[in-house]
């Protein structure tokens, strides 16, 4: 948790080596991690992982491999966790998801078409945009595992991870009274724990008081990890702005761009997730049986394949 300790600063950068050189060896560790996952796979005897097994396809994998920055063992922890997750833990959120069903809630959250001074993916989140009346924390939950779902097959997202801002705006009574410690357990579990894409950065702006007194009693509950990468600015945007360059912001962040330059049209991202609506209907009715079948899941990883 910091509020103005710059990451990553202005360390001096050592001499890269060729680009040639450094695709070789990320292809090599790549390879090698993949091998030794699939042997981890094929030596576990859970039976969640077997049922799930015609679905891991090395395209697939290569998202926990990248993610978890070609360590085997700890790729195949977040699988797992991926899996247990869906399947397991919150099947109320994920075992009714699909696309054309979930994608209805706009302007919640955006991404910024430019990356970041680190080539990460920037994503803005709006509170202001979000009622939970209409739009209970586990819609959400869901929707938003459909976009990172989209998101991983982009491979600097699953190589650098992306980089979030969370702009309270709007932030009232409603939002509060669903922060609780039970609801924080299922974002950590979610989308740190079993998610293999990294988040390298959290940054909260615009949080007022309310805030505030529900954050001292639910950010002890977060990893260190997740609490070390976590900056709170208030409405201070400069503070912002010592660890996301104002070029890429839209002047609401005290950036340089309008709305338009600043911010990515997701019209085509969300036509990518609605175009796997099959993959989430027949992966989804495979759960509910508790098992999935070798015919049936083979043909639904074939539609994935051919989508993606």
């Amino acid at each position: 948790m910091s509020k103005s300790k710059k990451s990553g600063g202005n360390r001096r950068r050592s001499i890269p080596t060729s680009s040639t050189s450094q695709h070789e060896d990320h292809t090599s560790r790549e390879t090698l991690c993949l091998k030794e996952l699939k042997l981890l796979i094929k030596e576990s005897d859970e039976q969640d992982l077997a049922d799930f097994g015609p679905f891991l396809n090395d395209r697939f994998l290569l998202h926990f491999v990248r993610g978890r920055k070609f360590r085997a063992k700890e790729a195949f922890a977040t699988l797992k966790n991926y899996i247990k997750v869906r399947r397991d833990k919150f099947p109320e959120i994920f075992k009714p998801l699909q696309p054309s069903k979930s994608l209805r809630h706009k302007n919640i959250a955006k991404i910024l078409k430019n990356k970041d001074d680190q080539g990460r993916l920037v994503i803005i989140g709006y509170t202001k945009h979000w009622d939970p009346k209409t739009c209970p924390a586990d819609d959400l939950i869901g929707e938003i595992s459909l976009y990172i779902d989209e998101l991983m097959n982009i491979e600097d997202v699953e190589r650098l991870g992306i980089v979030l801002i969370l702009d309270l705006s709007g932030y009232g009574l409603k939002h509060a009274k669903i922060a609780t410690p039970s609801q924080m357990h299922k974002l950590v579990s979610i989308f740190h724990s079993a998610c293999p894409v990294r988040l390298k950065g959290q940054h909260i702006i615009n949080e007022m008081y309310l805030f505030s007194v529900v954050a001292k009693s639910l950010l002890k509950l977060l990893p260190h990890k997740i609490q070390n990468r976590l900056h709170f600015h208030s409405t201070n945007m400069v503070s912002l702005h010592k660890f996301i360059n104002p070029d890429i912001l839209p002047k609401s962040l005290g950036g340089k761009l309008s709305e338009e330059d600043a911010l990515m049209d997701l019209t085509e991202l969300e036509k990518k997730i609605r175009s796997n609506e099959n993959y989430y209907k027949q992966l989804s009715e495979s759960w509910n049986d508790q098992v999935v079948s070798g015919s049936a899941s083979s043909a639904v990883l074939s539609s994935w394949s051919d989508q993606n």
